[in-house]
């Protein structure tokens, strides 16, 4: 028996046309649930995976198509009359969300590529049917011989043309997260197509090559966080590029990730909630449980201050017991970390560091260094932590990885690190959060929540603390309604509250929402006129570049990362100037031909930012350590 794999819309009845009409085989078809069928064809759309264990071990043959193309037939077979649009149906087979859709184009394919001994590409198929078909013969020795007349007879119902329904912004979407796979099949982004046999020169590209194993640990207990922030969205965003890239590609390096306790980096994204293979046990609860314990009670309180709970947290007489406890617990991390035989140890955060000698290869993700630069913003507590900890993994030999090349000349400034122990990788934005609302419905509904339904608005998205420099771009938005009274756009702030906030300027037309589900943003970045994030200093700065993956146009401060990360694609104000916030508000507000090429621009430029960049320099700078 032999499995056809290809994703839906790939030209899959077309092959079995040919196998019927010109060959005289019938094969049948493989779906989930399916009883596993008697034939010596089977086609199927199913994951190599979703399979039963006997059909895992037949010989495949993987039929590939321009993504593009199979994604828009797929789209359409689904569709069939659904009341949203038929262009919200391809972004959402596009995005493929939580591994719908086969998991994607890319990802479906990929898996196949690492396990069929044939690939043949739809394009070659139709332009010399029964030369494709011949290449079974090395699998299927009794393959009769070809009725060539035949040929006329097998028809291709997967025939169309994608060029109308994918254009523009779904194209760049696509190649954005699917273009790595289009690449090693010969596909380019303006669709030509590499020649068949410089195509069948990389077919074993995905042949896994015997390595040795290598164990890799990543720190991410920050998920524990109830709510979210830059730390925890990185974190997020860094398992999901590197679990992305190992189903796309086979790697000797094994990878766990520790949050309470100790998991498989793929457990983390089965669908199974059961938790195989975790390993529990591994640090004393009680002990966890009194660490964390003001990050808790900060979850229990959001709209208290980090000043307020540590207040708390000393009236109580917590303080010195809770340090010993770290003490304690940071023991029995490096014990749980030796024992683990770890080749490398990923910290993604300084304030991670354990304070306790360690034999362990170790590199550390550095997001800025705000503290060193502008203490003025922050508790000393921080200050203090931070700069120990920054020097803590210096001294232990941790390799960095810096988030933007702002970040990294700021850590060779300040603490004299090395320059070949720096590796820059830039974050991602998470494509299954953030993307152009195409769906009224959820758009009505999230606005409609907020009373902003019809409303025109600014958008800005931070946690209320003094470096993100709200003061400012209130004082620069009151000044904008003050200079055009006619007007009556909105400025809808969201973000939970930090620390050192002092009151913030009020005007009628100001909108304060406090925390925003993560599920709501795309919709509220989309009817957005404009993303405000004028800060002080960052050391790369999600929200403006979220903003721009919406397909919103960003003011932001003329500073740091900023200015390398977005560039001409957005529009720089300088922090402390409110004129200049106001006028580059005005710009977006009443020039909607400048405003509309703008945001092209600005989607264009976030898809520099993804998570299969993210993914594989991680992968790279891994390897490169082990």
């Amino acid at each position: 028996m032999i499995l056809i794999a290809s994703f839906p819309g790939s030209g899959n009845t077309f092959f079995h046309n040919i196998l019927k009409e010109v060959y005289g085989i019938t094969s049948g078809h493989f779906n989930e649930g399916d009883d596993v069928k008697l034939s010596d064809f089977i086609s199927t759309h199913q994951l190599p995976a979703a399979l039963p264990e006997k059909m895992q071990a037949y010989p495949s043959v993987c039929i590939v198509r321009d993504g593009r193309e199979a994604s828009i037939s797929f789209s359409r077979s689904i569709h069939n009359g659904a009341s949203s649009p038929l262009v919200k149906t391809i972004q959402d087979v596009t995005i493929a969300r939580q591994g719908d859709y086969h998991d994607g184009w890319s990802i479906h394919v990929a898996q196949w590529l690492q396990k069929a001994k044939i690939v043949i590409r739809y394009e070659d198929l139709k332009e010399d049917p029964i030369r494709e078909i011949e290449r079974l013969r090395t699998m299927y020795p009794g393959l009769p011989k070809p009725a060539a007349q035949q040929i006329s007879c097998a028809a291709d119902p997967d025939a169309i043309d994608s060029h109308e329904d994918m254009t523009g912004d779904l194209e760049e979407m696509f190649w954005g997260l699917h273009g790595d796979v289009m690449q090693v099949l010969g596909y380019t982004k303006d669709r030509k197509l590499l020649s068949r046999e410089a195509f069948v020169a990389v077919e074993n590209f995905y042949d896994p090559q015997p390595a040795e194993v290598k164990h890799v640990l990543i720190e991410a207990s920050t998920l524990l966080n109830k709510q979210m922030d830059g730390t925890k969205r990185y974190i997020e965003t860094l398992l999901r590029a590197l679990h992305v890239q190992v189903l796309k590609a086979p790697t000797s390096l094994d990878i766990k990730v520790r949050v309470d306790n100790i998991y498989p980096l793929a457990n983390l994204f089965s669908k199974s909630k059961s938790g195989k293979n975790v390993k529990k046990g591994l640090v004393n609860g009680f002990v966890v449980y009194i660490v964390s314990f003001p990050r808790r009670l900060k979850n229990k309180l959001p709209n208290k201050s980090i000043e307020d709970i540590l207040l708390v947290t000393r009236i109580l007489g917590l303080l010195a017991i809770y340090q010993k406890l770290i003490q304690t617990f940071n023991r029995r991390l490096v014990s749980q970390y030796e024992n683990n035989k770890l080749d490398l140890l990923h910290l993604t955060l300084p304030q991670r560091a354990i304070k306790q000698p360690i034999a362990l290869k170790m590199t550390c993700t550095v997001h800025d260094l705000t503290c060193k630069l502008f203490p003025q913003f922050h508790l000393l507590h921080s200050i203090k932590t931070t700069d120990r900890s920054m020097k803590w993994i210096k001294k232990n030999g941790s390799h960095v990885i810096a988030v933007s090349n702002h970040t990294r000349a700021d850590i060779i400034k300040h603490y004299d690190f090395a320059n070949g122990s720096i590796d820059t990788i830039f974050e991602a934005i998470d494509h299954e959060l953030f993307y152009p609302v195409l769906d009224p419905l959820l758009s009505d509904k999230v606005l409609n929540k907020y009373g902003i339904k019809g409303v025109q608005y600014f958008f800005s998205l931070c946690t209320l603390e003094p470096r993100k420099n709200l003061n400012n771009v209130l004082k620069a938005f009151v000044m904008f309604c003050e200079r055009n009274p006619h007007t009556n756009i909105k400025f809808v702030l969201a973000g939970g509250r930090g620390w050192k906030m002092s009151e913030l300027p009020s005007h009628p037309n100001i909108l304060a929402t406090g925390y925003i589900p993560e599920e709501e943003l795309a919709a509220l970045y989309s009817a957005s006129i404009g993303n405000c994030y004028v800060s002080f200093y960052e050391g790369f700065g999600l929200p403006p570049l979220e903003a721009m993956r919406c397909k919103t146009v960003a003011i932001y401060g003329n500073n740091s990362s900023m200015v390398e990360l977005i560039g001409d694609a957005g529009l720089p104000a300088d922090a402390h100037n409110v004129s200049e916030i106001a006028h580059q508000m005005e710009k977006i507000a009443f020039d909607k031909e400048f405003r509309s090429m703008m945001e092209d621009r600005a989607y264009k430029k976030s898809w520099e930012y993804t998570l299969n960049t993210l993914g594989k320099k991680t992968l790279d700078h891994y390897n490169s350590l082990v």
